[in-house]
């Protein structure tokens, strides 16, 4: 399978240290029903602009504790 979009989310997912079945992935990205807006949905919602960095990730994870401690 030669897929741009498939090939930049399996990119993002590795880079983020994110755990993910890729058989599910490439399933969704093979199968008639789902291929189509799959492919949408990775062009219009996976980006650098809409990513977090791992270092972005974690000062959010690390401020959300420190609201979840004061309150």
């Amino acid at each position: 399978m030669s897929d741009q979009s498939y090939n930049y989310l399996l990119e993002v997912i590795r880079d983020h240290d994110i755990s993910v079945d890729e058989s599910l992935l490439k399933r969704a990205f093979n199968d008639p029903k789902s291929q189509t807006a799959v492919r949408a949905w990775v062009e219009e919602y996976i980006s650098p602009e809409t990513i977090l960095t791992k270092e972005e990730a974690t000062l959010y994870g690390f401020f959300a504790l420190i609201r979840i401690l004061i309150n």
